[in-house]
């Protein structure tokens, strides 16, 4: 279901991204980031986990145009509000959790506008950068979700 309860833009994960978010899970004993909503083009790219950091990225695209998703449990994050160079321009719901998290917009991006969030979620500490637009990245954080019964492949 899309974030606006329509069918649009909604599907099953596919059998390899379950694969990966399910290492993400055991290796770090947190939850990934699903996404209820993905553009078309979304493109998962690739991910790493550094189990000594206790953390994980995952890259994605779309439209060629980078996504990235940090994972640090708690423990490992040295200061748990990273500063960006930028402004908070608003603050949106993530809805499947209820928790409202700012967005910042980045300046002196080399690519054009880029966004960014960060938030903490059971144990872990979640930074998501996008170099893609502004309604797209708030349609993403929107539809953020942690629960492992809507991974069905």
């Amino acid at each position: 279901i899309g974030i606006d309860g329509s069918e649009a833009n909604a599907r099953s994960l596919t059998a390899e991204e379950v694969k990966i978010y399910n290492r993400i899970e055991e290796a770090l004993g947190l939850p990934p980031v699903i996404w209820n909503y993905t553009p078309d083009s979304m493109i998962l790219e690739e991910y790493q986990i550094i189990e000594k950091a206790h953390s994980c990225g995952i890259s994605y695209t779309i439209n060629g145009k980078p996504i990235t998703v940090q994972i640090n449990e708690n423990d490992q994050v040295d200061s748990k509000v990273t500063r960006f160079d930028g402004e908070i321009i608003k603050n949106i719901m993530i809805r499947s959790i209820g928790m409202e998290v700012p967005i910042w917009q980045l300046h002196n991006w080399e690519e054009g506008t880029a966004f960014v969030t960060q938030f903490e979620y059971t144990n872990g500490f979640y930074i998501i950068t996008g170099e893609i637009d502004e309604e797209t990245f708030t349609k993403l954080i929107q539809s953020i979700n942690f629960k492992k019964d809507d991974m069905n492949a």
